[in-house]
């Protein structure tokens, strides 16, 4: 199964724009890094280049006539068509997204189809590399690097990382481009306007994204426990599209059970909601005060979350995955222990006696030049210099 739109046929218009195409899931698709790639590619418009969007169909999506080309997921077969559709275009380069999940295969592996057949150049931005994965996982991360042109990871100084745990080798590594996750452009002194239009009159505690059990939310409820209960805890999500499938029940619910079982039903509140429209995200994540990332996959080397949550004008309470620990300083946040409700509780109580307020300000600073104009001008800068 794979479209080509009549809308995409070459256009005299566009003919001195630089046009590039993009492999990722799409919103409304219930991911992330549909979400990541919406927002970058709205910055890049800005720009006065030409998007060509490659869709991965997952779960039930329907396949989309306004998009260049849609690749079933579970069809191996349709990553070999769209990249003979995508060499006989005229575009310039392809970025693809990548996260094992989206793709179909033994992690991820049918992108590999994709990726040998294609003859533009490429550009991967990992957005997942847990090199605890089994070693087929990491030696696919290895391929899809030898195969890209240049490979954009949202951290810096991963070079030990790469070597020693994915066996990249020094000429390789050369590829390696820091560019950090983008983030909204957010106006943090309407804080008090978001608490009064969502009626919270508290402090606010916020988790959100899609929701599944290495998020460790759980640790998160039993903290307040430890606390007064002047706290309203927001828990903004659903249950991750693969997470029932993959675990066999719904974490959502068992935060729910945890919830009624420990009495806390007036300070947490679910939205039990994914928001592919950013501003309404922005409404509820402006009110928050103390951001809780209390997530168990201390390997985890990139988190929108996190940034998000800064962006908003928000203090980290975070364990320590590998984002957190570059990310996360003392005049931001708390990094707390894996699986420690005491230790979470602790840090709450640490930032609610602190200046809040400087420090709330000290974070939204921290990210500021991470607004998404900026890394899609950072994006585009390498994206011209593979082309010319």
């Amino acid at each position: 199964m794979h479209y080509f739109s009549k809308r995409y046929k070459h256009n005299q218009h566009y003919i001195n724009k630089l046009k590039l195409g993009f492999v990722s899931t799409y919103l409304p698709t219930n991911c992330g890094i549909a979400k990541f790639t919406n927002s970058l590619e709205e910055s890049l418009k800005l720009f006065n280049v030409r998007i060509y969007k490659i869709r991965m169909l997952v779960e039930d999506d329907i396949p989309r006539n306004d998009v260049f080309i849609n690749i079933n997921k579970y069809e191996k077969e349709d990553y070999i068509r769209a990249a003979n559709v995508v060499n006989k275009s005229d575009l310039d380069l392809i970025c693809l997204q990548h996260e094992y999940g989206i793709f179909g295969g033994e992690f991820g592996d049918y992108i590999i189809e994709f990726i040998k057949h294609l003859k533009k150049p490429l550009v991967t931005v990992f957005h997942t590399l847990e090199y605890e994965y089994p070693e087929y996982a990491r030696m696919l991360i290895k391929e899809i690097w030898y195969r890209s042109d240049k490979v954009i990871l949202t951290l810096p100084d991963m070079h030990e990382i790469l070597k020693d745990k994915f066996g990249i080798d020094e000429h390789q590594l050369a590829k390696y481009v820091h560019i950090p996750h983008g983030v909204p452009v957010v106006d943090i002194t309407k804080k008090p306007e978001a608490k009064k239009r969502l009626n919270l009159d508290k402090h606010i505690l916020v988790s959100f994204g899609l929701l599944k059990p290495d998020k460790g939310l759980e640790y998160a409820i039993e903290a307040l426990t430890y606390l007064k209960n002047d706290l309203i805890y927001l828990i903004i999500g659903k249950d991750h599209p693969e997470s029932i499938k993959k675990y066999g029940y719904s974490y959502l619910q068992s935060l729910k059970d945890k919830v009624k079982e420990l009495s806390l039903e007036k300070q947490v509140r679910f939205i039990e909601r994914f928001f592919a429209d950013e501003q309404e995200l922005s409404n509820y994540l402006l009110a928050g005060d103390i951001l809780l990332t209390p997530y168990l996959g201390l390997n985890r080397v990139s988190s929108g979350v996190i940034v998000y949550g800064m962006a908003h004008g928000m203090c980290i309470v975070t364990t320590p995955f590998i984002h957190a620990k570059k990310d996360i300083t003392n005049d931001i946040g708390r990094i707390v222990r894996e699986k420690d409700s005491k230790s979470i509780a602790d840090a709450i109580s640490s930032l609610l006696r602190s200046d809040i307020t400087h420090m709330q300000r000290r974070a939204y600073e921290h990210v500021k030049d991470r607004q998404w104009p900026r890394i899609a001008e950072r994006y585009l800068q390498l994206f011209k210099r593979i082309n010319n």
